[in-house]
């Protein structure tokens, strides 16, 4: 049931996002935007995640590449090391019963989006609710992934009202990710010491398998991006492990637990 709906709302993101690309393509031509559909949900969840557009990074060069990767299973969230890191994270740290999504599922270059966010978040606001009503449980909790985010929906949407963002993944905020592990080496140390048998690439590389056979990411799609993070040198970098860090603060105060010492 839960599938079908988001199915069906699937076919109204994209001509949503089809209208808005039309639009801002009139004023600007060269203007990237794809719609990049999140990872399905098969039943209701403990926690929705909600974060910023996809970006038009890397993954693809022109709008055509972007479209034909998406017909053959690409999706959000499924890029990179740093998507990973954040779902690996919410997963051990948080709960298993989650959902991951963005506000408006409308790819492009983070200068555009900066430029048009506005304008196209208050178009989409309306189907993320109803996505948030077919995924989220009557007491699902609302987290915001990024500042952005929370500044548009703190006074739209009921339950995010009051809470404070978590830190968005995405490597421009390394700093901030730094600057939290600076400011608690000894907290920082015991969490790497506590989770040094978990936090490996062998291990987050067979979370990223397990994550998308369970979002029914096609296997050839599955190859090519697990490959890639393979390819990429850098893996489960430190600045990639203070980001699970303050994901793994964040989620202990959100649980109530303990963290260790």
């Amino acid at each position: 049931m839960v599938q079908q709906e988001l199915e069906e709302l699937r076919l109204k993101e994209k001509a949503l996002v089809e209208s808005i690309r039309c639009r801002i393509k009139s004023e600007e031509p060269e203007c990237k935007v794809v719609y990049l559909p999140v990872p399905m949900a098969n039943a209701k969840v403990d926690y929705i995640l909600i974060a910023m557009e996809p970006s038009f990074r890397h993954w693809a060069k022109t709008e055509g590449e972007a479209e034909e990767k998406v017909q053959k299973g690409f999706r959000s969230f499924i890029k990179s090391w740093d998507d990973f890191a954040f779902l690996y994270s919410v997963s051990q740290f948080l709960s298993p019963s989650y959902y991951v999504t963005d506000v408006s599922k409308a790819a492009m270059k983070v200068k555009d989006a900066n430029k048009y966010r506005e304008c196209i978040y208050r178009e989409s606001v309306q189907y993320l609710q109803e996505e948030i009503n077919i995924v989220g449980k009557p007491d699902s909790e609302i987290l915001c992934v990024g500042r952005a985010v929370h500044a548009f929906l703190k006074d739209r949407m009921p339950g995010v009202v009051g809470k404070s963002p978590l830190l968005h993944y995405s490597g421009q905020a390394a700093r901030e990710r730094k600057r939290i592990a600076e400011r608690n080496k000894d907290e920082y140390a015991a969490f790497k010491r506590q989770f040094e048998n978990d936090l490996t690439p062998s291990n987050v590389l067979a979370f990223a398998d397990n994550y998308m056979k369970k979002h029914d990411v096609p296997v050839e799609m599955r190859v090519y991006i697990l490959e890639a993070l393979a390819r990429n040198k850098t893996g489960l970098s430190e600045s990639r492990k203070q980001l699970m860090y303050a994901y793994y603060r964040d989620f202990t105060l959100i649980k109530g637990t303990t963290r260790p010492t």
